[in-house]
């Protein structure tokens, strides 16, 4: 049998990684023949191998584990939380107290090659499937009545810049709202979920889509160095990895990130057989097994049915068209960068006036201001006039709304138009809010769907 020295893989993802360091010491390994092969030449043929691989299918399982701090006082063996200040705002996370400790589990199993690839994920947020061809992206979830249709999206490969403006872009947040500036950093499992995306090539920090991509688990082995013999037999060589995180990373976090201790499982071949990673800080701790099979077999991932796909997933049309008695209506005058963002319907059992309504709400979408999203809005609830007048006969005037009769409604202004009342409740005053009012003009769900879907990525991606 003859000794494989291979050369290191190609980034198949570039910049995913960026720049990761692996701290490792190094160790007599394997046998090759009659000659032992090094750790290094082990390493090099699994680099080899997934380098020019096709495909390749796996299984996963994760187990994510961290501890919820409290602050406050513990006396006579009862705890007392005192967490926050008076309106219950988290101002600091606490070096120490009762806690209580989170383990979510998940499996993942699914396919990949050159053209396309496949997830499917099972954990405590229930079912998931992503199948991805190129850049484009369907997905499905399931909730309480089943699997949802699935939903098309246009995908970037996430990179490693991508995570370092993540970075930058959270503790920037913390300064601004006036808490300390290593806020985010201490957050319960945020070090051990960012360390865990670092070396495995996720689209998230860690949970349940850190293995979102399969491709990350090739760039994972392509990024390995100087590996130490774990064990072997006489099929397989199982390796030691050290991955630290890089720098510019470290420095944004603003504190060291904690270390992922991996272990790769090759076959003579060079073929990887399981990869694990284990991250860990205090209490939190991210812990990953997966098994590689069917290696450079061709794998079959189907295209959902068009039939199966709803390209409008920010709008439920069928429901809106159910609701009887109802005008839809929207503004023609609006606050500069306002835009329609939500549209769903209350049902009678969910209103105060036991009857189905719909609601529609508008805000600034400004992305790089979160302040100004929540701060700034305006939510109508559209409903009959039958059912308004049902549970409160205050009958409608002209008044600060005209030409549209208005009253004071028990919990807002409402404005009448045609046989629709619209309930008001907006961060908009005086002037302004009547303005807004009275420019309402009908409206249908083909228009609402295209005024909403200019924005669609943004709400996917909330």
């Amino acid at each position: 049998m003859r000794c494989v020295r291979g050369r290191v893989g190609a980034t198949r993802r570039a910049g995913v990684f960026g720049a990761l360091a692996l701290l490792v010491g190094t160790v007599a390994l394997g046998a090759c023949g009659s000659s032992p092969r090094s750790a290094d030449d082990v390493l090099a043929s699994a680099q080899a191998y997934v380098a020019d691989a096709s495909a390749f299918r796996f299984d996963a399982s994760a187990e994510v584990t961290y501890v919820m701090l409290s602050s406050g006082t513990l006396e006579d063996g009862e705890w007392t939380n005192t967490t926050g200040d008076e309106s219950g705002d988290q101002t600091e996370w606490p070096d120490a107290g009762a806690g209580t400790t989170t383990t979510d589990r998940m499996r993942a199993s699914g396919s990949w090659s050159s053209e396309a690839w496949e997830v499917r994920s099972d954990s405590g947020y229930g079912r998931a499937e992503e199948r991805v061809f190129g850049t484009t992206s369907y997905f499905r979830n399931e909730f309480d009545d089943g699997m949802t249709d699935w939903q098309m999206s246009e995908i970037d490969p996430w990179t490693h810049q991508d995570i370092l403006d993540e970075v930058e872009a959270v503790q920037e947040a913390s300064e601004e709202s006036g808490a300390d500036a290593d806020l985010y950093a201490e957050v319960p499992g945020a070090a051990v979920g960012l360390a865990s995306e670092l070396y495995l090539g996720g689209e998230s920090w860690g949970g349940s889509d850190l293995m979102t991509d399969p491709a990350g688990f090739l760039q994972a082995i392509e990024d390995m160095s100087d590996p130490e013999i774990a064990s072997r037999d006489g099929a397989t060589v199982t390796l030691d990895v050290v991955a630290t995180a890089p720098d510019d990373i470290e420095e944004a976090w603003g504190s060291p990130l904690p270390e992922g201790r991996m272990t790769l499982t090759v076959g003579l071949d060079g073929a990887p057989i399981g990869l694990t990673l284990t991250v860990e800080d205090g209490d939190d701790s991210i812990k990953v097994k997966i098994g590689f099979s069917e290696w450079n077999i061709p794998v079959e991932i189907a295209r959902p049915a068009d039939a199966e796909i709803d390209r409008t997933p920010w709008l439920d049309e069928e429901s809106i068209a159910a609701v009887q008695g109802v005008q839809l209506l929207s503004p023609t005058v609006l606050p500069e960068g306002w835009e329609l963002d939500y549209v769903t319907v209350l049902t009678m059992d969910d209103t105060s006036e036991s009857c189905d309504q719909v609601e529609m709400d508008w805000s600034p979408m400004v992305l790089d201001d979160d302040a100004d999203m929540y701060e700034n809005y305006l939510y109508v609830y559209l409903l009959p006039l039958e059912c308004a007048t049902a549970s409160n006969p205050t009958p409608f005037e002209l008044g600060d709304v005209a030409p549209f009769p208005s009253r004071q409604g028990e919990y807002s202004l409402e404005v009448l138009v045609g046989d629709t009342v619209v309930q008001v409740d907006s961060s908009l005053e005086g002037i302004e809010l009547y303005d807004v009012l009275r420019s309402l003009v009908p409206t249908d769900i083909a228009a609402i769907s295209v005024e909403m879907e200019a924005n669609s990525s943004f709400l996917l991606d909330s």
